[in-house]
Protein backbone atom coordinates (compact mmCIF):
# COMPACT_ATOMS: atom_id res chain seq x y z
CA UNK A 1 0.00 0.00 0.00
CA UNK A 2 1.59 3.22 -1.14
CA UNK A 3 0.28 5.72 1.38
CA UNK A 4 0.08 9.17 -0.17
CA UNK A 5 -1.40 11.23 2.69
CA UNK A 6 -1.88 11.19 6.46
CA UNK A 7 -4.90 12.15 8.57
CA UNK A 8 -4.81 13.11 12.26
CA UNK A 9 -7.95 13.31 14.37
CA UNK A 10 -7.75 16.07 16.98
CA UNK A 11 -9.85 18.36 19.14
CA UNK A 12 -9.18 21.40 21.33
CA UNK A 13 -8.06 19.45 24.39
CA UNK A 14 -5.47 17.27 22.63
CA UNK A 15 -4.25 19.68 19.95
CA UNK A 16 -1.04 20.23 21.96
CA UNK A 17 -0.33 16.54 21.31
CA UNK A 18 -1.21 16.83 17.62
CA UNK A 19 1.58 19.41 17.24
CA UNK A 20 4.11 16.78 18.31
CA UNK A 21 2.52 14.17 16.04
CA UNK A 22 2.70 16.47 13.00
CA UNK A 23 6.29 17.36 13.82
CA UNK A 24 7.28 13.69 13.88
CA UNK A 25 5.65 13.04 10.51
CA UNK A 26 7.33 16.03 8.87
CA UNK A 27 10.67 14.88 10.29
CA UNK A 28 10.53 11.75 8.12
CA UNK A 29 8.30 12.93 5.28
CA UNK A 30 8.84 16.63 4.46
CA UNK A 31 6.24 16.91 1.70
CA UNK A 32 3.55 14.26 2.20
CA UNK A 33 0.09 15.87 2.52
CA UNK A 34 -1.12 15.99 6.14
CA UNK A 35 -4.76 16.60 6.95
CA UNK A 36 -6.38 17.42 10.29
CA UNK A 37 -9.83 16.10 11.13
CA UNK A 38 -10.96 18.83 13.54
CA UNK A 39 -13.54 17.72 16.10
CA UNK A 40 -15.44 20.75 17.37
CA UNK A 41 -16.92 18.93 20.37
CA UNK A 42 -14.96 21.07 22.85
CA UNK A 43 -15.13 24.23 20.76
CA UNK A 44 -13.12 25.69 17.90
CA UNK A 45 -9.35 26.02 18.11
CA UNK A 46 -6.71 27.81 16.07
CA UNK A 47 -4.66 25.60 13.73
CA UNK A 48 -3.42 28.39 11.46
CA UNK A 49 0.16 28.40 12.76
CA UNK A 50 0.52 24.66 12.17
CA UNK A 51 -1.13 24.90 8.75
CA UNK A 52 1.29 27.59 7.65
CA UNK A 53 4.51 26.26 9.18
CA UNK A 54 4.01 22.57 8.38
CA UNK A 55 1.90 22.74 5.21
CA UNK A 56 -1.06 21.09 6.95
CA UNK A 57 -4.62 21.16 5.64
CA UNK A 58 -7.96 20.84 7.43
CA UNK A 59 -10.56 18.39 6.17
CA UNK A 60 -13.92 20.06 5.57
CA UNK A 61 -16.36 18.21 7.82
CA UNK A 62 -18.91 20.97 8.29
CA UNK A 63 -17.81 21.81 11.82
CA UNK A 64 -19.12 18.55 13.28
CA UNK A 65 -18.73 17.40 16.85
CA UNK A 66 -17.60 13.81 16.37
CA UNK A 67 -17.32 12.72 19.96
CA UNK A 68 -14.79 10.17 21.08
CA UNK A 69 -13.09 8.70 18.02
CA UNK A 70 -15.72 8.91 15.30
CA UNK A 71 -13.86 11.58 13.32
CA UNK A 72 -11.30 8.96 12.32
CA UNK A 73 -13.84 7.36 9.96
CA UNK A 74 -14.22 10.50 7.83
CA UNK A 75 -11.17 9.81 5.61
CA UNK A 76 -12.76 6.48 4.62
CA UNK A 77 -15.73 8.31 3.14
CA UNK A 78 -13.71 10.63 0.88
CA UNK A 79 -14.02 10.41 -2.91
CA UNK A 80 -10.30 10.10 -3.54
CA UNK A 81 -8.98 6.56 -3.86
CA UNK A 82 -5.52 7.45 -2.59
CA UNK A 83 -4.42 5.27 0.36
CA UNK A 84 -3.87 7.04 3.64
CA UNK A 85 -2.45 6.51 7.11
CA UNK A 86 -4.53 7.53 10.09
CA UNK A 87 -2.94 8.54 13.42
CA UNK A 88 -4.40 9.66 16.73
CA UNK A 89 -3.13 12.96 18.14
CA UNK A 90 -1.26 11.25 21.00
CA UNK A 91 1.18 9.42 18.74
CA UNK A 92 4.56 9.95 17.10
CA UNK A 93 6.19 8.27 14.13
CA UNK A 94 9.60 6.91 15.14
CA UNK A 95 10.89 6.26 11.62
CA UNK A 96 9.93 6.13 7.92
CA UNK A 97 7.03 3.74 8.46
CA UNK A 98 5.42 4.38 5.09
CA UNK A 99 8.40 2.85 3.31
CA UNK A 100 7.65 -0.49 4.97
CA UNK A 101 3.91 -0.30 4.26
CA UNK A 102 4.54 0.26 0.56
CA UNK A 103 5.29 -3.44 0.01
CA UNK A 104 2.02 -4.65 1.57
CA UNK A 105 -0.84 -5.51 -0.78
CA UNK A 106 -3.98 -4.82 1.27
CA UNK A 107 -7.01 -2.56 1.61
CA UNK A 108 -6.49 -2.16 5.36
CA UNK A 109 -3.32 -2.43 7.42
CA UNK A 110 -3.77 -2.68 11.19
CA UNK A 111 -1.58 -3.36 14.18
CA UNK A 112 -0.73 -6.97 14.91
CA UNK A 113 -2.19 -7.55 18.36
CA UNK A 114 -3.72 -10.35 20.41
CA UNK A 115 -5.25 -9.36 23.75
CA UNK A 116 -6.11 -11.59 26.72
CA UNK A 117 -9.83 -12.04 27.32
CA UNK A 118 -10.00 -9.47 30.13
CA UNK A 119 -8.51 -6.79 27.86
CA UNK A 120 -10.72 -7.89 24.98
CA UNK A 121 -13.83 -7.34 27.09
CA UNK A 122 -12.60 -4.02 28.46
CA UNK A 123 -11.22 -2.48 25.26
CA UNK A 124 -13.28 -4.03 22.46
CA UNK A 125 -16.33 -6.24 23.05
CA UNK A 126 -17.61 -9.57 24.29
CA UNK A 127 -17.53 -11.86 21.21
CA UNK A 128 -20.39 -13.97 22.57
CA UNK A 129 -22.60 -10.90 23.03
CA UNK A 130 -21.76 -9.64 19.53
CA UNK A 131 -22.53 -13.11 18.19
CA UNK A 132 -26.00 -12.92 19.71
CA UNK A 133 -26.54 -9.61 17.91
CA UNK A 134 -25.10 -10.96 14.65
CA UNK A 135 -25.21 -14.79 14.44
CA UNK A 136 -23.00 -14.75 11.33
CA UNK A 137 -20.12 -13.11 13.21
CA UNK A 138 -17.16 -15.30 14.14
CA UNK A 139 -14.44 -13.77 16.29
CA UNK A 140 -11.13 -14.26 14.40
CA UNK A 141 -8.95 -14.30 17.52
CA UNK A 142 -7.29 -10.90 17.17
CA UNK A 143 -7.96 -7.19 17.66
CA UNK A 144 -6.19 -3.95 16.79
CA UNK A 145 -5.86 -0.54 18.41
CA UNK A 146 -7.56 2.08 16.25
CA UNK A 147 -5.08 4.87 16.92
CA UNK A 148 -3.03 3.96 13.84
CA UNK A 149 -4.04 2.16 10.67
CA UNK A 150 -3.83 2.53 6.91
CA UNK A 151 -6.62 2.15 4.38
CA UNK A 152 -7.95 2.84 0.93
CA UNK A 153 -11.01 5.14 0.88
CA UNK A 154 -14.28 3.65 -0.24
CA UNK A 155 -13.76 0.23 1.31
CA UNK A 156 -16.23 1.15 4.06
CA UNK A 157 -19.27 3.37 3.57
CA UNK A 158 -21.64 5.02 6.01
CA UNK A 159 -24.26 2.43 5.11
CA UNK A 160 -21.99 -0.28 6.58
CA UNK A 161 -22.60 1.34 9.99
CA UNK A 162 -26.41 1.03 9.70
CA UNK A 163 -27.91 0.19 13.07
CA UNK A 164 -24.58 0.91 14.75
CA UNK A 165 -24.01 4.63 14.23
CA UNK A 166 -26.39 7.52 13.68
CA UNK A 167 -24.40 10.05 11.65
CA UNK A 168 -26.55 13.20 11.70
CA UNK A 169 -26.49 15.82 12.99
CA UNK A 170 -23.38 14.50 14.80
CA UNK A 171 -22.20 10.87 15.06
CA UNK A 172 -23.82 8.86 17.84
CA UNK A 173 -23.07 5.19 18.63
CA UNK A 174 -26.26 3.14 18.84
CA UNK A 175 -24.85 0.08 20.63
CA UNK A 176 -22.55 1.33 23.39
CA UNK A 177 -23.81 -1.62 25.41
CA UNK A 178 -21.90 -3.94 23.06
CA UNK A 179 -18.93 -2.02 21.71
CA UNK A 180 -16.32 -0.56 24.08
CA UNK A 181 -14.07 2.48 23.76
CA UNK A 182 -16.38 4.34 21.40
CA UNK A 183 -15.11 3.65 17.86
CA UNK A 184 -12.65 0.91 18.77
CA UNK A 185 -14.85 -2.13 19.35
CA UNK A 186 -17.12 -1.12 16.49
CA UNK A 187 -14.29 -0.70 13.98
CA UNK A 188 -12.80 -4.06 14.94
CA UNK A 189 -16.17 -5.77 14.48
CA UNK A 190 -16.74 -4.22 11.04
CA UNK A 191 -13.29 -5.10 9.70
CA UNK A 192 -13.51 -8.63 11.14
CA UNK A 193 -16.85 -9.02 9.39
CA UNK A 194 -15.77 -7.56 6.04
CA UNK A 195 -12.58 -9.61 6.03
CA UNK A 196 -14.39 -12.88 6.77
CA UNK A 197 -16.81 -12.14 3.92
CA UNK A 198 -13.93 -11.54 1.51
CA UNK A 199 -14.99 -7.94 0.94
CA UNK A 200 -11.63 -6.47 2.01
CA UNK A 201 -7.99 -7.52 2.11
CA UNK A 202 -6.59 -6.97 5.57
CA UNK A 203 -2.98 -7.21 6.72
CA UNK A 204 -1.76 -7.26 10.32
CA UNK A 205 1.76 -5.95 10.89
CA UNK A 206 3.69 -4.40 13.82
CA UNK A 207 2.49 -0.80 13.75
CA UNK A 208 2.14 0.38 17.33
CA UNK A 209 4.20 0.50 20.50
CA UNK A 210 2.32 1.20 23.70
CA UNK A 211 5.12 2.56 25.91
CA UNK A 212 3.80 1.22 29.21
CA UNK A 213 5.99 -1.28 31.13
CA UNK A 214 9.20 -0.26 29.30
CA UNK A 215 7.89 -1.48 25.92
CA UNK A 216 9.44 1.52 24.12
CA UNK A 217 12.74 1.56 25.98
CA UNK A 218 14.55 0.05 23.00
CA UNK A 219 13.69 3.00 20.72
CA UNK A 220 16.90 4.98 20.34
CA UNK A 221 16.51 8.75 20.49
CA UNK A 222 20.10 9.14 19.29
CA UNK A 223 19.22 7.09 16.20
CA UNK A 224 16.18 9.31 15.58
CA UNK A 225 18.40 12.40 15.85
CA UNK A 226 20.77 10.86 13.32
CA UNK A 227 17.84 9.96 11.04
CA UNK A 228 18.89 6.31 11.14
CA UNK A 229 16.15 4.94 13.43
CA UNK A 230 16.22 1.46 14.92
CA UNK A 231 12.41 1.37 14.90
CA UNK A 232 9.77 2.52 12.40
CA UNK A 233 6.55 2.13 14.32
CA UNK A 234 4.11 4.52 15.98
CA UNK A 235 4.47 5.14 19.69
CA UNK A 236 0.96 5.65 21.03
CA UNK A 237 0.42 7.01 24.52
CA UNK A 238 -3.07 5.52 24.58
CA UNK A 239 -5.00 6.19 27.77
CA UNK A 240 -2.31 8.58 29.04
CA UNK A 241 -3.69 11.99 28.02
CA UNK A 242 -4.26 12.95 31.65
CA UNK A 243 -0.91 11.61 32.86
CA UNK A 244 1.45 14.42 33.95
CA UNK A 245 4.16 14.96 31.38
CA UNK A 246 6.91 14.20 33.89
CA UNK A 247 5.42 10.72 34.40
CA UNK A 248 5.02 9.76 30.74
CA UNK A 249 7.20 6.91 29.52
CA UNK A 250 9.60 8.06 26.76
CA UNK A 251 8.74 11.70 27.25
CA UNK A 252 12.22 12.38 25.87
CA UNK A 253 10.91 11.44 22.42
CA UNK A 254 7.91 13.73 22.88
CA UNK A 255 10.25 16.55 23.95
CA UNK A 256 12.48 15.99 20.93
CA UNK A 257 9.68 16.32 18.40
CA UNK A 258 8.15 19.20 20.35
CA UNK A 259 11.50 20.93 20.06
CA UNK A 260 11.50 20.29 16.31
CA UNK A 261 8.01 21.79 16.10
CA UNK A 262 9.02 25.04 17.80
CA UNK A 263 12.30 25.20 15.94
CA UNK A 264 10.17 25.71 12.85
CA UNK A 265 7.37 27.78 14.42
CA UNK A 266 9.70 30.07 16.34
CA UNK A 267 9.80 31.61 19.79
CA UNK A 268 6.81 33.85 19.18
CA UNK A 269 4.70 30.87 18.13
CA UNK A 270 5.81 28.93 21.18
CA UNK A 271 4.83 31.76 23.51
CA UNK A 272 1.46 32.14 21.79
CA UNK A 273 0.74 28.40 22.05
CA UNK A 274 1.79 28.37 25.70
CA UNK A 275 -0.61 31.20 26.48
CA UNK A 276 -3.46 29.55 24.56
CA UNK A 277 -2.89 26.17 26.22
CA UNK A 278 -2.78 27.76 29.69
CA UNK A 279 -6.01 29.65 29.11
CA UNK A 280 -7.69 26.50 27.80
CA UNK A 281 -6.70 24.60 30.94
CA UNK A 282 -8.05 27.41 33.14
CA UNK A 283 -11.34 27.51 31.22
CA UNK A 284 -11.70 23.72 31.36
CA UNK A 285 -11.05 23.72 35.11
CA UNK A 286 -13.56 26.51 35.62
CA UNK A 287 -16.11 24.58 33.60
CA UNK A 288 -15.62 21.42 35.67
CA UNK A 289 -15.88 23.35 38.94
CA UNK A 290 -19.01 25.12 37.71
CA UNK A 291 -20.60 21.83 36.74
CA UNK A 292 -19.88 20.36 40.18
CA UNK A 293 -21.37 23.42 41.88
CA UNK A 294 -24.51 23.28 39.75
CA UNK A 295 -25.01 19.61 40.53
CA UNK A 296 -24.50 20.27 44.22
CA UNK A 297 -27.05 23.10 44.21
CA UNK A 298 -29.53 20.88 42.35
CA UNK A 299 -29.03 18.10 44.89
CA UNK A 300 -27.51 15.71 42.34
CA UNK A 301 -24.49 13.47 42.97
CA UNK A 302 -21.22 15.31 42.33
CA UNK A 303 -19.24 13.40 39.69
Amino acid sequence: MRVSRIFINTYRRDFHLARVCVSSIRYWYPVIPIWLVKDMGAGDFDTETMERAFDVRVLDTGGKSFGWGFGKFEPLFQDSGEPFLFMDADTVMTGPLLDRLADIDADFIVDEEVQPRAKLLDLYFDPEAVGRMDPSYVYPGYTFNTGQWAATPGMLARKDFAGLVEWDPDPKPLRPDLFRQADQGLFNYLLHKKHSEGAIRLSRVPLMIWPEAHAADHVSLDAIRDRSPNEDRVIHWAGMKNTPHAELPRRDIIDFFKGEYYRRVGRAGQMRDGWTDSMDRILDLAGRVGKRLRRSVDGKPVL
